[in-house]
C-alpha cells in the first residue's frame, strides 16, 4: 500500500498543470483520503502501534496524569472511549480526520501544488507513520503557521501550547514567533558556526542540560527521558557530514535560484521558510551526535517547511523546463523515504490493515 500511494502521489502531481481547478481539489481530497486510510486501519504496522493500541484499552482515569503519553492525548481516549463508546479503530479514524482536516485547509491555503506537497511530505515522515500524537501537533502547529503567524503571534503561541498537550517536543517550535522577521544570512552564519564549535568542544551536552532547567517539569522529563534511550546505533561522521548535507541542500538551492523563487512567493512568507531552514542546520549541528533521538523527533516539525519549499522549487523548475532537476530532487525524495523505513522495515512493509494484507 505504501508503495502504491508514492506512485499515485509522484503521478498526480505530474499532471497537475493540466488539470482545472475542481479536478486539483478532488485529487487532493482523494489523496488525502488514500493517506487518512493507510493511518487509520493499520495492524501491527507503523511505529508504536502496541503501544497506543495498550494504551487505548488500558488506561484508567486515576492513572491519566502519571502515563506517559501526554495530558492531551490521554484525556481524548478516556472521553472517546468511555463517554462516546469508540473502539480504537472508530477513535483512530476520528483523530486522524482532524490532522487531515487541518492539512487540507494548510496546503490548500499555502500552495497550488498540494500534491506534489503531499508527495514530498509523505516521503521526509513515513518513517513516522503511527506516531499519532507528533502528528497531530505537527498539524496544529503547521496549521498555526500558515493561518496566524504573520499578524497574530498571540493565538500562534497559544496553538503551539494546545499541541504540547499532544506531543511536548512541539515546544521547539515557539521560537518560531521569531522567524517571520527578517534574520540577515551573516547571523545564521555565526549561530552555525558556534553551534560547529561547541559539537566539537563537546560543550553541548551541558549546554543542552542548562537549557532544559528554564522549562517546566513536564518539558524537561521527556527530554531526559529521549537522553536517556539508546541509539540503535551510534551516528558517525559520514551519516552526520550527509545529514547536514541535506539540510544545507535547500538552502544552496535557494541562494542559486532566489530570483525566480520570489517569482511565486511573497517575501515574508519565503524568509519565515529560510529561517527554519537555518534552524534545521543548527538543531542538527548541535545535537545529532548526543541527542540522536531527540533531533530524529524534532526534524519532523522543520521536514514540513522544507518539503514546502521544494514544491515552490520544482514548481520553477518545471516552468522553465528543467525536468533533470525536478528527477534528481524527485530521486532524492525516495531515499530519503527507503531510509525512513530501512531501519525498521517490518513495521511499514508488507503494510498491514484490519482488512488485508499488502
Amino acid at each position: 500500500m505504501i508503495p502504491i500511494f508514492i506512485i499515485l502521489l509522484l503521478g498526480f502531481s505530474f499532471i497537475n498543470d493540466k488539470l482545472l481547478a475542481t479536478q486539483k481539489t478532488i485529487i487532493f481530497i482523494f489523496c488525502l483520503f488514500f493517506w487518512w486510510f493507510l493511518e487509520s486501519f493499520r495492524w501491527e504496522s507503523g511505529t508504536d502501534f502496541y503501544n497506543y493500541y495498550n494504551n487505548f484499552n488500558g488506561l484508567q482515569a486515576k492513572d491519566i496524569s502519571a502515563d506517559r503519553f501526554e495530558l492531551g492525548y490521554n484525556l481524548l481516549v478516556i472521553f472517546c472511549r468511555d463517554y462516546l463508546k469508540f473502539t480504537f479503530y472508530i477513535f483512530n479514524s476520528v483523530y486522524y480526520a482532524v490532522i487531515f482536516l487541518l492539512y487540507f485547509f494548510s496546503v490548500k491555503k499555502i500552495t497550488n501544488h498540494p500534491i506534489l506537497f503531499l508527495f514530498i511530505f509523505f516521503c521526509f515522515s513515513v518513517g513516522l507513520m503511527g506516531s499519532s500524537r507528533q502528528l497531530m501537533a505537527v498539524s496544529i502547529m503547521f496549521f498555526a503557521s500558515i493561518y496566524f503567524l504573520e499578524k497574530k503571534k498571540l493565538i500562534f503561541i497559544l496553538c503551539i501550547l494546545f499541541a504540547s498537550f499532544f506531543h511536548r517536543t512541539i515546544i521547539v517550535c515557539l521560537i518560531f514567533v521569531l522567524f517571520n522577521i527578517n534574520i540577515k544570512y551573516k547571523y545564521w552564519l555565526c549561530i552555525i558556526t558556534f553551534a560547529i564549535i561547541i559539537q566539537i568542544s563537546g560543550l553541548n551536552m551541558l549546554i543542552m542540560k542548562k537549557m532544559m532547567l528554564l522549562l517546566p517539569e513536564e518539558f524537561s522529563e521527556r527530554f531526559y527521558g529521549y537522553l536517556a534511550i539508546p541509539s540503535p546505533t551510534s551516528i558517525d561522521l559520514k551519516i552526520y557530514l550527509l545529514g547536514i548535507f541535506r539540510r544545507l541542500l535547500p538552502i544552496v538551492l535557494f541562494f542559486i535560484y532566489k530570483n525566480k523563487i520570489r517569482e511565486v512567493v511573497a517575501d515574508n512568507i519565503l524568509q519565515y521558510i529560510l529561517n527554519i531552514l537555518f534552524f534545521s542546520m543548527f538543531a542538527y549541528i548541535m545535537l545529532s551526535f548526543n541527542f540522536t533521538f531527540i533531533i530524529s523527533r524534532i526534524s519532523i516539525y522543520f521536514n514540513i517547511f522544507e518539503a514546502l519549499f521544494y514544491v515552490w522549487l520544482i514548481s520553477v523548475f518545471i516552468k522553465e523546463k528543467k525536468y533533470g532537476y525536478v528527477f534528481g530532487l524527485v530521486l532524492f525524495f525516495l531515499v530519503l523515504c527507503i531510509k525512513s523505513i530501512m531501519y525498521y522495515p517490518q513495521q511499514f512493509l508488507p503494510y498491514k490493515t484490519i482488512f488485508f494484507t499488502m
